[in-house]
């Protein structure tokens, strides 16, 4: 994600259409990926293993740091509704409709069984980090030219 909201920064800076149309593919490819659910879709990354091409999506070990990385770049590109998607993947939007946040904190990702209830710094980080991007916007802000 932060390669393609780089290229979106510069394709913004410079004015050039074709660095925004790969930023706009790239981001085609990352919704048919990330987003899942008829009529009531949700966030659901790719699971913690390899993907390739033409290869059916590694379902878990779902990883907080991918919600959180994804809400900072659908916001950067000005998809809110996406964004929060993403961030509601900590809340129970996500594929076992189990919350990865409590009282205590949120939860080191989403296995087969269910939460990860372990609570590292990672997830710690990730969360804050969304949430904060959902209330103030994606830093550092975009200047107007």
């Amino acid at each position: 994600h932060r390669p393609l909201e780089a290229l979106w920064a510069y394709a913004r800076a410079f004015g050039d259409g074709e660095a925004l149309g790969l930023v706009r593919r790239a981001q085609g490819l990352l919704d048919r990926v990330y987003f899942s659910g008829e009529g009531a879709p949700f966030f659901d990354p790719v699971g913690n293993a390899f993907m390739s091409p033409g290869e059916a999506k590694p379902l878990f070990d779902q990883q907080p740091i991918e919600a959180k990385a994804a809400v900072s770049f659908y916001l950067r590109v000005g998809e809110r509704p996406k964004a929060e998607l993403a961030f509601l993947w900590f809340h129970g939007r996500n594929r076992l409709g189990v919350p990865l946040v409590d009282a205590f904190g949120p939860m080191d990702g989403l296995t087969p069984e269910g939460p990860n209830r372990n609570r590292g710094a990672e997830a710690l980080l990730s969360y804050l980090l969304a949430w904060q991007a959902l209330v103030q916007g994606p830093f550092p802000r975009e200047e107007a030219p």
